[in-house]
């Protein structure tokens, strides 16, 4: 479904040259641009990307992991927690889409990553923003990342991030906000990472990723949390030297985080969270968006 919408243009406008305004970390659209997605006791996060198609039409999708979505099998839907209506009407709900449909098979609104063992899912949810009156932020396209930008600006190891979503599935009752986290690049991000033998037999990890490490704290709900890069004002030149950059001056859309590395500590017999998040890339995201038809 093709739907125009009269807020899409102000709000992708908003975030075509999205630096935050003064005072501000991060633009504001940003907090709006998340839900909360739940299915059953299962939780977990979700962003919108606006995909135009013709003009200032287009479809919006919700990008998540495939894991946050339900098994194939029966019917199912997931729930995601949106603000509904405006003004003093404006009310936060959660509305039904539909994932699972009769045959068992995940319905045509639905997509995921090519790469068996990919974690990267999209759901196109224009037909729901229509008639539910759904409000929010729908992130542009051109604000992924792409692997000329990590190399022309430098995005790498040691760079910092935020990360939006519901750890815990948390949230505010008031409204649908997101909760911000910051975090580190672990791992060069333009290299993709190959997961070792041991942690691949113990923890079930893949062979590899399209993506890279964070150092952050990721925690059950984190799943799908979109991870913006961090505006920097200054870079570390070729001497060590602190420099005025022109560069990251863009909060691109560096990823999506899909889970975190646990550590086994042998001493205590627990199974511990170690503060290292998965994250697949911003290419993995756009390979996912490329299965709708326009």
């Amino acid at each position: 479904m093709i739907a125009r919408i009269a807020t899409l243009p102000l709000l992708v406008a908003l975030l075509v040259s999205p630096a935050p305004s003064e005072g501000q970390a991060l633009n504001e659209a940003f907090l709006r641009s998340t839900a909360l997605i739940t299915f059953g006791k299962s939780a977990g996060t979700g962003f919108f990307l606006f995909r135009p198609v013709n003009g200032d039409q287009g479809h919006v999708l919700l990008v998540t992991n495939k894991h946050v979505l339900p098994p194939i099998g029966s019917p199912q839907n997931v729930q995601i927690r949106v603000t509904i209506g405006t003004g003093d009407k404006a009310a936060v709900r959660f509305v039904d889409i539909p994932v699972v449909g009769t045959d068992g098979r995940y319905l045509p609104n639905v997509r995921l990553h090519p790469t068996p063992g990919f974690d990267v899912a999209a759901l196109n949810v224009t037909e729901a923003i229509v008639k539910q009156g759904i409000q929010g932020a729908w992130l542009p396209l051109d604000l992924l990342s792409t692997p000329e930008r990590l190399k022309n600006e430098n995005i790498t190891v040691g760079d910092e991030i935020f990360l939006l979503g519901y750890p815990n599935a948390i949230f505010d009752a008031r409204n649908a906000s997101p909760i911000l986290r910051t975090g580190v690049i672990a791992t060069v991000p333009s290299e993709g990472y190959a997961f070792n033998d041991a942690l691949k037999k113990q923890f079930g990890l893949p062979d590899r990723i399209d993506g890279f490490l964070i150092d952050a704290n990721v925690f059950p709900g984190s799943s799908g949390s979109v991870v913006v890069l961090k505006q920097q004002s200054t870079t570390i030149g070729p001497r060590g030297e602190t420099l005025v950059s022109g560069a990251k001056k863009v909060p691109y859309i560096l990823g999506i985080v899909s889970g975190s590395i646990p550590i086994a500590d042998t001493a205590l017999g627990t199974t511990q969270r170690m503060g290292l998040g998965i994250v697949y890339s911003s290419e993995a995201i756009r390979a996912v968006v490329e299965l709708f038809p326009k």
